[in-house]
């Protein structure tokens, strides 16, 4: 968490991230947050729960189980 000293000026603790927004004709600091890239995905492929991997790939290639 950023702190203020009395002299007015702010301390950023190294593990924390920032990043400087553009906020109309002045800059705003901000803590930087990233996303997972794979957020959007999670459940996607839930109905497949549970199904063989092997039987699925050999589906998507148009394979015909003997």
């Amino acid at each position: 968490m950023p702190k203020l000293d009395n002299k007015g000026r702010v301390t950023i603790p190294r593990s924390d991230e920032i990043e400087f927004v553009l906020d109309g004709r002045s800059f705003r600091v901000r803590r930087r947050v990233e996303g997972s890239p794979f957020a959007a995905y999670r459940g996607y492929l839930r109905e497949l729960e549970g199904q063989d991997p092997d039987e699925l790939v050999n589906q998507m290639r148009g394979a015909v189980n003997p």
